[in-house]
């Protein structure tokens, strides 16, 4: 029985896999001819295979679901056409423990989504977008309203952000016990050095060791 899980299983993953293959291999080449459209003077090709390149683990993982379906699909259909299927209900298997050995390659896909869409995919899209604004002499955020953050009574706003603490797109807002603005502080870029008083902006001179 176990070797019957085993092969039912190793068709269905092998069928998953294809799947994810050709669906993500066309995912990626149109990726691929969308970002060339925006290559210019400032953003170049390479810059281009990088943002593709970074985030193709996103893109996976948004097809991930779809390859659980059609890959389960066509695992049984490649035994129900070498009738596979009617022998081993015949040989007194029942659907269960079919659909059984069928969900473990499944499972294994859903473990695997979850380590790419939490852990890999967030951090790389994160860094294409970055880089992709500095070649682009951007400063565009990472989501609809930018980020949000905030330290006692002050909450700093920003666009966009470097690995090395590099901020783009930056607000500060300090409130009173009355929740009354105090202080109000923008810079188009600024270092966060992790620390209170930890914010110092740049030559735009807008806001200098803004405290948070």
């Amino acid at each position: 029985m176990r070797k019957l899980d085993r092969y039912i299983s190793i068709t269905v993953l092998t069928a998953m896999t294809l799947v994810l293959l050709v669906i993500g291999g066309l995912d990626l080449l149109f990726t691929i001819i969308e970002e060339l459209g925006d290559v210019d003077e400032t953003y170049h090709a390479v810059s281009a295979a990088s943002y593709v390149l970074y985030t193709t683990p996103g893109r996976l993982y948004e097809l991930l679901p779809m390859t659980a379906l059609i890959g389960s699909v066509v695992g049984l259909g490649i035994l129900a056409g070498s009738n596979e299927l009617v022998i081993m209900q015949a040989a007194g298997i029942s659907r269960r423990r079919i659909a059984f050995s069928v969900m473990k390659p499944a499972a294994l896909l859903i473990v695997f989504g979850l380590m790419l869409g939490e852990y890999i995919a967030p951090q790389l899209e994160m860094s294409a977008e970055v880089n992709k604004a500095l070649a682009r002499g951007e400063q565009v955020s990472l989501s609809r309203f930018g980020y949000w953050q905030r330290d006692g009574a002050a909450f700093l706003h920003f666009n966009a952000m470097e690995s090395e603490g590099v901020m783009y797109g930056v607000s500060i807002l300090e409130f009173d016990a009355r929740h009354q603005i105090t202080r109000h502080i923008v810079a188009g870029q600024a270092l966060y050095q992790g620390a209170a008083d930890s914010v110092v902006a740049d030559a735009d001179g807008q806001a200098d060791n803004a405290g948070l």
